[in-house]
């Protein structure tokens, strides 16, 4: 039996309600599993004369699974409430949100009876305490009850302004917890600000049983960045809720907030899946995180709404989108988008086959469509077709998988492996200028030739490998080979049951109705009939297997084709990165050992000309602290690990000086926006 009592007319007539409400309550045989009375209004007395109720009734306590009281303001008289949580039920679902009453007397109620079967806890709009003391005590229930529930799975403590020793109980609680998993935690709204992010900076690390964590609206400065990493040390944490915590932060803060978000997002063992930086205003500042997203393997859903980041951030986000293959989900209305925008991103959508959900921006595309109708009309319509096309089952070809990984590869990391190839080949040139007769400086020059010949390969090493996939696909695909067989034998299969199933129907009609059954034409008409309707459709299967499993299958094993040859690849780069600086040192220190022992006379022989010196090598990659001219370049030789070097490189916009928006290059090739119109 449900009773849900949620309209004004009762609120009107609030305690004779109650009180002839209460009064069948407690006779009812089976008590209730259903009982919400949100906003009605219902006071203290009310509430005690109704817990009085559920108590009377011994079938509530089994029974009674949802139990909604929230935004009534009862305050604190409410023991007979507390009496009823406090003995053993069967409570699932609890709120007692906008109530005020007072946290730390409501959790000694729910420690003794709530702690084996409640799994949504709604607390959110209420006190701590009610005493006015300063001194805040944290009664010993409050953390107990964390470290002892056993099925809590939602928990909201929003806006409750709770005392940072409260909050240090309740997450040393649930880091005590072996049991509970895949908690969701909302602490917004609470004005945590430095304090409560020390205590979440240190706590956060150990609790393994969170799956969310919503800290927007705490009023956090600078210790965002230590939270930010702090949640990337916790594997277990899949969803991250940040936003709104920007308004007083100076600009240097959010740069280095934001740079802690991209090396969350970055990690190659990252555990996030899900981002909200919603109602930020970060404007250009979120085009940090945005560009993060080309390389991004872990998030699969993010929130960027609220931000006004402008056109260029659409650009940004274009420019992502095209080589992001993870995404599935992205909110982002409320961001100042142009009519160039949504052509952006329609244009870079044609690339992308992975995102799927991208609800309308309503308040964008309504400004847009006042400015230029046509267009965003256009685009936003070429948009919904291309979210309509990765909705519907289809696999995606390798060289899609291998393209958006190509981008990688044009960084900063092949450009310090093409300088130091340029470095190489001087100090080779030189060696071979010296007519030296030492074996070993000829030795080492032929091995710096292998490295120049490696390194020059490493930068197509990718695309061969993608060839190596390809070939193996050409000569026939044996996924694909066993998915039809799959389907062949599942049809066979479903064949064979239905067609025992039919002769099974025949036998029974023939034990029940023996006489008609005795007629051959019947006997024969009803054999027919099940022969007729026996047969299953082979293209269901197809579709079922092949279309969806299969593509799901076949797009899965390109990613980890991709992935292996991505790791691959960057450990070759790696290696190269080592070696040629290494046998650059080995060079140059042989060579100078030689013109160390070779007369004045002779010693300018062994100078490299000098505009090849200042051709390659420029006063700030060359250490001027010697006099030789092979010296070693002033460049970074430490080992870059994979997950640095897929930072994908800041647009030119971030890093350019007096480059304005109408300076930035479209998106759109020439034609294109024509055909968007």
């Amino acid at each position: 039996m449900f009773v849900v009592v949620h309209s004004a007319p009762f609120v009107v007539f609030l305690l004779p309600g109650v009180g002839q409400l209460c009064g069948p309550l407690g006779k009812l045989h089976k008590g209730l599993s259903h009982l919400n009375l949100a906003h009605t209004g219902i006071t203290a007395k009310g509430v005690n004369t109704l817990a009085h109720a559920l108590s009377l009734n011994r079938s509530m306590p089994s029974n009674l699974t949802y139990l909604n009281l929230s935004d009534n303001v009862f305050k604190d008289d409410i023991n007979n409430l507390y009496n009823y949580l406090a003995q053993p039920n069967s409570l699932v679902h609890l709120d007692l949100s906008g109530t005020e009453c007072a946290l730390e007397t409501v959790f000694g109620a729910l420690l003794r009876g709530c702690t084996q079967k409640l799994e949504v806890l709604n607390l959110s709009r209420n006190v701590y305490s009610s005493k006015k003391s300063k001194e805040v005590l944290v009664p010993p229930s409050f953390k107990t009850f964390f470290s002892s529930t056993v099925a809590l799975r939602h928990l909201n403590m929003a806006n409750v302004r709770m005392p940072m020793e409260a909050l240090k109980a309740m997450l040393l609680g649930l880091a005590c917890n072996e049991i509970l998993t895949e908690v969701w935690l909302d602490l917004s709204c609470n004005d945590l600000k430095t304090q409560g992010a020390l205590v979440l900076e240190s706590c956060l690390p150990g609790i393994r049983c969170l799956y969310s964590l919503d800290i927007s609206e705490n009023n956090f400065d600078q210790d965002l960045a230590n939270i930010v990493a702090a949640v990337g040390k916790n594997q277990s944490i899949k969803r991250l809720s940040i936003g709104r915590n920007f308004t007083n932060m100076k600009t240097k803060h959010i740069t280095r907030v934001m740079e802690a978000v991209v090396q969350l997002i970055q990690e190659k063992d990252s555990s996030l899946e899900y981002l909200s930086l919603a109602d930020s205003k970060l404007r250009g500042e979120l085009c940090l995180v945005i560009n993060a997203l080309g390389s991004n393997q872990c998030l699969t859903s993010i929130d960027i709404t609220g931000n006004y980041m402008g056109l260029n951030g659409a650009k940004t986000l274009a420019k992502a989108l095209q080589i992001n293959s993870k995404l599935k989900s992205i909110l982002w209305d409320r961001n100042s988008t142009p009519a160039q925008g949504f052509q952006d991103i329609a244009y870079a959508l044609e690339k992308n086959f992975t995102l799927r959900y991208m609800p309308c921006p309503v308040v964008d595309i309504t400004l847009a469509m006042k400015i230029a109708p046509d267009r965003t009309e256009a685009a936003w319509k070429k948009i919904s077709e291309l979210l309509h096309r990765n909705v519907s089952p289809k696999k995606h070809s390798n060289s899609q998988a291998f393209r958006l990984q190509q981008g990688f590869l044009l960084s900063s990391t092949q450009q310090m492996v093409d300088r130091w190839m340029l470095h190489l080949q001087d100090v080779i040139r030189t060696a071979q200028a010296s007519s030296s007769e030492d074996v070993t400086c000829d030795e080492e020059v032929l091995k710096a030739e292998g490295y120049l010949k490696d390194a020059s390969s490493a930068k197509q090493l990718l695309t061969r490998l993608h060839d190596v996939v390809l070939q193996q696909e050409e000569a026939g695909n044996p996924i694909e080979i066993k998915l039809q067989g799959c389907v062949d034998e599942l049809e066979k299969t479903v064949n064979a049951y239905l067609k025992g199933t039919a002769s099974n129907m025949l036998k029974c009609i023939e034990d029940q109705c023996p006489t008609i059954m005795s007629d051959e034409k019947v006997r024969k008409e009803i054999e027919d009939i099940c022969r007729s309707r026996q047969h299953f459709p082979q293209e269901v299967l197809q579709r079922a297997i092949q279309d969806q499993a299969g593509t799901d299958i076949l797009n899965r094993i390109s990613e980890i084709n991709l992935t292996i040859a991505a790791h691959v690849s960057d450990r070759i780069v790696d290696e190269v990165i080592e070696s040629l600086p290494r046998s650059h040192r080995d060079l140059v220190e042989k060579l100078n050992r030689q013109r160390s022992s070779t007369p004045d006379v002779l010693r300018s022989g062994l100078r490299p000309d000098s505009h090849s010196g200042d051709t390659h090598c420029d006063q700030d990659s060359v250490s001027e602290s010697s006099d030789s001219p092979l010296a070693t370049p002033k460049l970074p030789i430490k080992r870059k690990s994979i997950n640095c070097r897929k930072l994908r490189p800041q647009s030119v916009v971030d890093s350019v000086e007096g480059i304005a928006a109408d300076d930035i290059p479209d998106l759109l090739p020439k034609g294109s926006e024509s055909k968007l119109q």
